[in-house]
Parts: structure tokens; C-alpha cells; sequence
């Protein structure tokens, strides 16, 4: 997997679909009951759902804190690399601190939407452009099957020019 994995992401460009089913087939998103729905074009918006099922439920039968915490972790971290990678402008970009705040119990699949706006790249250029590391700060909002508010996460995602 570690071979294929490396494989992938030497391409010199890395496209949605491709992405997407890598994503999906990550042995990590796969045993969370995290799937991909979407990935536009541009790579700038991702939708993803959180499954609920028996892997992930806890004694209450609602989902996992961990879990959802899961579904949010990685996705900013991703957007950003593969943006700068497909303009081959390596970086490095980890989530350095995330915090979540739970709202109610997630008795349904749960839903996220993830974006970049073109101002939100730009200001990751202008500052990586000095030299300097970055620190981006996004809100995440983790909906339900009926679009409620389940969770609230506050996410800071480091990068750096290599």
C-alpha cells in the first residue's frame, strides 16, 4: 500500500476522480466508515460522509466522538498539498491543532463540506512567498441526514515551502 500510495502522489498532476477513489480505498477512511462523495474539478471543495454503522457507534448507539473527529482531521491538510503540488510548489501542511465542540448526538451518516476560496489561496501564497511558515484557520460544520448541526470543529492546518 506504502508503494502505491507514493506512486500516486509522484504524478505531476493529481486529478478529482483519481483522488477520490484513492481516498476512498485508504484502509484508515475505509475502516472509519469515511467515504468521498465528491471532489470538484478545481480540487477546491470536497464533500465527504461519515457512515454510521456498527464499527463506529458507541454504547448510546450514536456515532463516536472520535470518529467524527476523524472525518474532519485530514481533508484540509489534503486540499492544500494537492493544490500546491499540481502548481508544483511543494509544501508542507499538517493539521496542527484541531478542536471540535459537539452540539447532539449523531444518530444518522454525517455529512461535511470542505472548501478553499481562491482569497483563502492567496493568502497561503502571499505568506509562504515570504519564507515564513503559515498557520490557516477553518470552521468546519458537521451535519446530519436532515442537514442539523451535530458537531462544530475549529481547524489549523500548518504549511510551509519546502
Amino acid at each position: 500500500m506504502i508503494s502505491i500510495a507514493r506512486n500516486f502522489f509522484l504524478q505531476k498532476t493529481i486529478r478529482s476522480i483519481p483522488l477520490r477513489l484513492f481516498l476512498n480505498l485508504y484502509p484508515p477512511f475505509i475502516f472509519s466508515r469515511i467515504h468521498v462523495l465528491r471532489i470538484s474539478e478545481d480540487l477546491l471543495h470536497f464533500e465527504v460522509r461519515l457512515r454510521r454503522s456498527w464499527m463506529n457507534k458507541n454504547l448510546a448507539s450514536s456515532i463516536f466522538g472520535g470518529s467524527i473527529f476523524s472525518m474532519v482531521d485530514p481533508f484540509y491538510a489534503i486540499m492544500y498539498w494537492v493544490h500546491f503540488h499540481n502548481k508544483r510548489k511543494p509544501i508542507t501542511v499538517w493539521l496542527k491543532e484541531g478542536s471540535i465542540k459537539y452540539i447532539k448526538p449523531a444518530y444518522s451518516d454525517l455529512f461535511v463540506r470542505f472548501s478553499l476560496m481562491d482569497s483563502d489561496i492567496e493568502e497561503v501564497e502571499a505568506h509562504l512567498a515570504t519564507g515564513n511558515s503559515y498557520q490557516k484557520k477553518h470552521e468546519v460544520q458537521v451535519l446530519n441526514d436532515r442537514g442539523e448541526l451535530v458537531a462544530l470543529a475549529q481547524l489549523i492546518v500548518y504549511l510551509k515551502s519546502k
